[in-house]
């Protein structure tokens, strides 16, 4: 009993020489470290510090990388207001140092040209948008029609067409406003109606419009193959004919 415990005191008192052996090294470390920073460091400066310290007194040489310079520090020391860079906002990109600020006086006795407002860029027929792209043969002899993604049977309406007929070669169906209209396989089918692209001359901006639409005040009384006739407020017809 006596051996066991010798043994374990020898054991506990190895251990804490070791543990204490530790703790100095790392004493011993940090210090080294502390010293060292102190040695070294350096706090960081601010800009307004640094600009301050260079103590820069502009030459007296007429050298013009010498002045630019020279007024690089000038401006960073003092700035300017914002309102003295507004000439400078209005020059080019490529503006050259040393050159006249001179912007063109508009002309009083340039006249806008007078005319229609608005001139057609393009007419062209609205497409339906479904097509007859297959059929489906059932046993008995019956067809079934793919129009577009969907498969449908006669008496089925695809976006307001009413399907009367299907046959291996077209699909007939009843158009929403009334008549009848043919899809023939794989062919893209378009209406009698049209649209055009009217541009604004004078904003530059482009309008894609069909019959009875309304833009900037003035009503598309109709579409033709070749022109496009505008409605004013005052009753008056204005016909715009398509840009050649």
């Amino acid at each position: 009993m006596g051996k066991l415990l010798r043994k374990i005191l020898d054991f506990i008192i190895r251990y804490i020489e070791r543990i204490f052996f530790m703790l100095l090294l790392i004493w011993i470390g940090m210090s080294i470290f502390l010293i060292l920073k102190g040695y070294f460091y350096k706090p960081p400066q601010s800009i307004g510090q640094i600009i301050q310290d260079m103590n820069f007194t502009p030459p007296e040489s007429e050298d013009k990388e010498h002045k630019r310079l020279s007024e690089l520090i000038k401006l960073i020391k003092e700035p300017e207001p914002k309102e003295s860079y507004a000439a400078l906002l209005k020059r080019g990109l490529f503006y050259k140092h040393g050159e006249e600020d001179v912007s063109p006086l508009p002309d009083p006795t340039k006249v806008e040209p007078q005319g229609p407002e608005f001139e057609v860029i393009r007419i062209t027929p609205v497409r339906i948008p479904i097509k007859y792209m297959g059929f489906l043969e059932s046993p008995g002899g019956g067809l079934s029609a793919q129009i577009d993604s969907s498969i449908v049977s006669e008496g089925d309406t695809v976006i307001g067409y009413k399907i009367l007929e299907i046959t291996k070669e077209y699909v007939k169906a009843a158009k929403p406003g009334g008549g009848e209209i043919i899809f023939n396989l794989l062919e893209e089918v378009v209406s009698e109606e049209s649209e055009a692209i009217i541009r604004n001359k004078r904003s530059g901006r482009n309008y894609k419009v069909r019959k009875g639409d309304v833009i900037v005040n003035k009503k598309v009384a109709d579409i033709k193959i070749d022109s496009v006739v505008l409605l004013n407020e005052d009753g008056t017809e204005e016909v715009l004919p398509l840009k050649k």
